[in-house]
């Protein structure tokens, strides 16, 4: 149990604080992203993937990244954090908004966490949903985000990108919108990586 909760502790503060670790290339060109899509790059990007958890950044963790979540499923947590917080099959786009932002804030420890323009939209060919967001980290520097996500067979996907309010947030959205806007649908067999290039 006590390994467990390590373990649990190293993937969050990764994905959700930047935490330094060892980067691979992800090269502009398609890429898997878990067992259901693929997307485009855009642009060549250092990754990580984590057990069902990627991160891709330029320049850095704590100045922008794109995270994908993947595979969530029914009684599970978004970021193997605090328990209380859980996705449940079934659950509204509105449900879904206020578990992310309650997660970024008791797993991520990010303060003012604020989000707004929840709407449907399409997640490839998927029917999901779109939210921006708005924080602050403990050390008082604003960030600004956008989200994305849907529910694919009973399992949650979101992928979000988060970045520094000044000068990085509008370096790499609209990437990140290319992105959303690249997902297709992939079936890959049950034994492949969720990331080509992890070590």
């Amino acid at each position: 149990m006590y390994r467990a909760k390590i373990i649990f502790s190293a993937i969050f503060l990764f994905f959700l604080t930047g935490c330094i670790v060892k980067y691979t290339l992800v090269e502009d060109k398609r890429v898997p992203v878990g067992e259901f899509y693929s997307v485009d790059p855009q642009i060549s990007w250092s990754g990580k993937t984590i057990e069902n958890k990627t991160l891709w950044t330029m320049d850095g963790a704590n100045l922008e990244r794109i995270v994908f979540l993947n595979n969530i499923k029914d009684g599970e947590t978004l970021f193997g954090g605090e328990k209380s917080h859980l996705f449940k099959k079934g659950m509204n786009i509105i449900e879904i908004a206020e578990l992310f932002s309650n997660s970024m804030q008791t797993d991520g420890k990010w303060l003012k966490v604020k989000t707004q323009n929840l709407n449907p939209q399409t997640f490839g060919p998927f029917d999901g949903f779109s939210l921006e967001m708005t924080m602050v980290s403990e050390k008082g520097l604003p960030y600004k985000g956008l989200v994305s996500g849907a529910v694919i067979e009973e399992k949650l996907f979101i992928v979000f990108y988060l970045a520094v309010e000044m000068h990085y947030y509008p370096k790499y959205v609209d990437h990140f919108r290319n992105i959303v806007l690249s997902i297709e649908k992939h079936e890959a067999p049950k034994s492949t990586s969720n990331y080509s290039g992890a070590s």
